[in-house]
């Protein structure tokens, strides 16, 4: 059964079907824990970025438990060139089941993108490769679930080589099983994440680790 989804943001949304393939079974040894508690995250991760050409961007969300997540309570937020608070929020619904992505993409994006999408918001996805992204979950206290960059913007973007965060799809390592509490002092790119070429969207919707 294909995942359902809705989204309230901050500024606006629209709403995408997207086609990620669903897995025939999990890496047990990736499962941090089967069950979500009530008022408890579960540990979803940021598993791929892209930051293309024109308005070609996307953020990858995975479910990598062997459970069914529920979305509500879930956000995804924007800090934009180190913001003291977040510039733009996406309040997140619905269920992303066990091994499935949840991609949020600019709804400006290229057929090619938008065809792999599950929601499109254009404030969230405004990033340029200097801008962080933040994944919390707001129940009785704020927990960050997962983070992205950091908040002190570098020029133009964070990363060196063809790892970096402008022009590039990033690809997060399948070893990385838990996501960040607090953002980096000095974000690396290199420390757990893969470059593809820009305007590589060959896997986004499904996820790479799977594969």
């Amino acid at each position: 059964m294909k995942a359902t989804w809705s989204v309230t943001a901050v500024v606006a949304a629209g709403l995408v079907v997207g086609c990620g393939a669903a897995p025939a079974d999990l890496d047990e040894n990736r499962t941090q824990d089967t069950r979500q508690a009530v008022g408890a995250p579960a540990a979803l991760l940021f598993s791929e970025y892209v930051e293309g050409s024109a308005h070609n961007k996307a953020v990858e969300i995975v479910n990598p438990l062997a459970q069914d997540v529920a979305l509500e309570g879930y956000q995804l937020r924007l800090w934009s060139n180190g913001a003291a608070q977040p510039t733009a929020t996406l309040l997140l619904d619905g269920v992303i089941t066990a091994g499935r992505t949840l991609v949020i993409c600019h709804p400006h994006a290229g057929v090619a993108l938008l065809g792999r999408c599950d929601v499109t918001d254009a404030a969230v996805t405004a990033f340029n490769g200097n801008d962080a992204l933040e994944l919390v979950y707001v129940g009785a206290q704020v927990r960050v679930v997962d983070t992205f960059g950091d908040l002190r913007p570098a020029s133009p973007f964070w990363g060196t080589g063809v790892t970096r965060t402008m022009d590039a799809t990033l690809l997060r390592h399948c070893a990385v099983a838990q996501g960040h509490s607090t953002f980096a002092g000095r974000f690396d790119p290199s420390l757990e994440w893969d470059a593809a070429a820009e305007d590589d969207f060959s896997n986004v919707g499904a996820w790479h680790c799977l594969k």
